[in-house]
């Protein structure tokens, strides 16, 4: 049951990335009032991960709580990062350490494109698929040659950890989540609501382990 969701709030970050998963979950969550005549009570917690928040394109946004203040939540979402963020600013111990430590407890985690390299940093992904965006393809597999990194795909699974590639991906990713922390109606009526055109299932998407999905196309 979905209780919880912390989203990381960090500089350099692409607000588009976690804007459009949050607005499908609100939807997600009206769509269920309506049909239980009440709201699911589902925190979401933006966390501050530094002293600086500047997300590009020059809008600023409130501090978000310490990590500390978050111990247990099910799902984490890591938003895109402007180029490469090993080379802006590495990943605190501190951020590392809550990452593991929720991902140990249960949590899942969802990252997007240039996200994925906190996952990396944090170590969660050694012998693991992954995917990033297409551009830091050879600058991820660089920095963590211990990754499976699935370069022909825009979104994998490897347990309770999920990559999407793109912002686009990461819209078809929180509809997946949708549909696993609610139900397959609430996903399609999201799915409606957001992306009416037709479009491939999210089991025909992934990557995982064992099985062939589509292509990469290199979108945002």
């Amino acid at each position: 049951m979905l209780q919880h969701i912390s989203v990381l709030t960090l500089d350099k970050m692409l607000i588009s990335s976690l804007a459009m998963p949050l607005e499908m979950l609100e939807a997600a969550i009206s769509y269920r009032t309506l049909k239980q005549r009440k709201r699911p009570l589902i925190q979401v917690t933006s966390l501050a991960t530094g002293d600086v928040c500047r997300p590009v394109g020059g809008l600023s946004l409130q501090p978000g709580q310490p990590l500390e203040s978050v111990q247990r939540t099910d799902l984490i979402m890591i938003p895109a990062l402007w180029r490469n963020p090993l080379h802006h600013k590495p990943l605190s111990d501190e951020l590392s350490a809550w990452l593991c430590a929720r991902h140990d407890e249960g949590a899942r985690i969802m990252a997007i494109g240039t996200g994925v390299w906190l996952l990396g940093q944090a170590g969660l992904l050694k012998g693991h698929d992954a995917t990033t965006h297409w551009h830091a393809l050879d600058d991820f597999e660089a920095d963590f040659p211990l990754v499976r990194l699935q370069r022909d795909h825009l979104l994998t699974q490897s347990g309770r950890i999920y990559c999407a590639a793109s912002i686009n991906s990461g819209a078809d990713l929180m509809i997946h989540m949708i549909g696993t922390f609610f139900d397959a109606e609430t996903a399609r009526f999201v799915e409606q609501q957001f992306s009416p055109e037709a479009r491939m299932s999210y089991d025909k998407r992934v990557f995982t382990e064992g099985c062939i999905s589509i292509g990469r196309n290199h979108s945002t």
